[in-house]
């Protein structure tokens, strides 16, 4: 899954396996927090809300072109990534116990 993709679901916070019905709810329903936060400048809100648009337009574009993603693919991809992240600590580890030696 695309770096991107993924950073969508983030900002939506919704799992892997939505439809689009759910993705589009949740845009409804972020953009009114969105605008009911009297705080915030105006010119902020404009940007979350596109941002939140740009997310939900990109999973709904990618569920209709590939279909909802397959959590298996999902998980092989994190695996990969917690791997590189135990190489990573045990290539250190083996550079510091050479470096004080």
């Amino acid at each position: 899954m695309k770096k991107n993709l993924k950073k969508s679901y983030e900002i939506l916070d919704l799992p892997y396996s939505s439809t689009i019905e759910d993705v589009e709810s949740r845009k409804k329903a972020m953009i009114k927090v969105v605008n009911s936060n009297t705080k915030q400048k105006v010119g902020s809100k404009e940007k979350e809300i596109a941002l939140i648009e740009n997310s939900a337009r990109a999973i709904c574009d990618e569920i209709k072109t590939n279909g909802i993603p397959n959590c298996d693919e999902v998980k092989k991809e994190n695996n990969d990534s917690i791997l590189w992240l135990i190489v990573g600590v045990i290539v250190s580890g083996i550079l510091c116990f050479f470096s004080f030696l």
